[in-house]
């Protein structure tokens, strides 16, 4: 929850559309069968820095969702849903709300940075369990 409130910071937008967009992407989400879990808040504060009708991300991330669970072996739902928000996070991030490429090099230098600052997080959660994992296990040991 901490990186998604992290991410929600870097949006810089007005505090109540920020929490309007997760919220209705959240709700979308919900209204299409998708359980949304606090695992999830991540993948949601992402995908509400696009500036774009909450439906048209929701149907890009189910349409990827659906493509990667035909994959065999079958990946979580969890895993999933992560992946098909971040390759729809890629596939929008370049478009305008018209859906036209965006060529102004200081909005796909915003969207480089929010990029990098979601890899950062991740690789800081991952550091953080290694050490948690590695402190349980030593911590058995007589």
């Amino acid at each position: 929850m901490q990186t998604a409130a992290n991410l929600l910071y870097l949006a810089r937008l007005d505090p109540t559309e920020a929490a309007s967009r997760f919220r209705d992407l959240a709700s979308g989400f919900r209204e299409n069968g998708v359980s949304i879990w606090q695992s999830d808040y991540d993948e949601l504060a992402i995908l509400m820095f696009l500036d774009h009708p909450p439906t048209s991300i929701i149907d890009r991330v189910l349409s990827n969702r659906a493509k990667m669970q035909e994959l065999r072996p079958k990946p979580d739902r969890s895993l999933t849903f992560n992946l098909a928000a971040s390759i729809t996070f890629l596939e929008l991030v370049k478009l305008d709300r018209e859906m036209k490429e965006i060529t102004n090099a200081k909005a796909l230098m915003d969207m480089q940075a929010i990029i990098n600052a979601q890899q950062a997080a991740a690789a800081a959660a991952a550091s953080s369990a290694a050490v948690c994992a590695a402190s349980s296990s030593t911590s058995g040991v007589s």
